[in-house]
């Protein structure tokens, strides 16, 4: 059972084309890399496959149920880009991340035990648990990326779709978060992360997907590997210099809405 599928998607916004003819399919247990250069159409696509932005062509699809008709969004964690998600929060840790719940229980229904398990083990998952009381805008900006990454977490998702989270994050933190996608990946998870370079999460990447000018330009092994795929470069742009592989027609794109 495919996790993403997303066939022949486009996207135009104000009559121009941002990206178009995408295929992508992703299985459970990969951990896909979105790369490419800023204003490439690698956010947007994240967005429409949570279907924050409308495909102007094409299906996308999750779980093998049409976006349209998909409404199991607990299923699906989602980390948008820090400077869009963080602003002044007046809540704590504790709260923004249990505000990652409501996909599952509800705006009226109490958090209950099993809750609060979920929201401390998210919160542990990225060594976070000792500051949960603290106010969220008292955090550094890698430790607020975390706590995003936490509030994720909190549904028990079965895919984790992350857009850009080491954007504007010192090297500890890029290591803290690798660390902590690395557990889930561990346990399983699917994880399809937006990048412009790999950096420390390098280790973790199954796959790459490369969008250049709004289309796909290369899906396959790690770029800057060897050829039984280990990773020996965390930089894209190095490897695109290399001959480029044909990419096969696959299915499925990655967009949704906030869970």
């Amino acid at each position: 059972m495919s996790v993403i599928d997303i066939r022949d998607a486009g996207v135009t916004i104000a009559g121009r084309p941002i990206v178009r003819h995408l295929n992508v399919r992703v299985e459970p247990g990969e951990v896909v890399a979105v790369l490419g250069e800023n204003g490439s159409g690698k956010s947007t696509l994240v967005k429409a496959l949570l279907g924050l932005i409308p495909i102007s062509s094409g299906h996308i699809a999750l779980f093998e149920c049409d976006l349209a008709d998909f409404d199991q969004w607990a299923r699906i964690g989602y980390v948008p880009q820090r400077q869009a998600a963080a602003g002044g929060v007046p809540a704590t840790v504790w709260e923004v991340v249990a505000s990652g719940r409501l996909s599952r229980r509800g705006l009226l229904r109490p958090l209950g035990r099993s809750g609060a398990r979920a929201i401390s083990r998210a919160l542990a998952t990225v060594d976070l648990s000792e500051r949960a009381r603290d106010r969220f805008d008292t955090l550094s900006g890698g430790q607020q990326q975390r706590a995003l990454i936490a509030r994720a977490l909190a549904s028990e998702p079965e895919l984790l779709v992350l857009d850009e989270p080491n954007a504007g994050v010192d090297t500890a933190n890029q290591d803290a978060l690798a660390e902590s996608i690395s557990r889930l990946v561990e346990e399983g998870a699917t994880v399809v992360v937006v990048l412009h370079e790999l950096g420390p999460l390098a280790p973790l990447i199954t796959r790459t997907v490369v969008i250049h000018d709004g289309i796909i330009g290369y899906d396959g092994p790690p770029l800057g590997s060897d050829p039984d795929g280990h990773v020996t470069s965390g930089h894209h742009h190095h490897a695109m210099a290399a001959t480029p592989r044909p990419v096969p027609p696959l299915q499925a794109p990655l967009d949704g809405r906030t869970p």
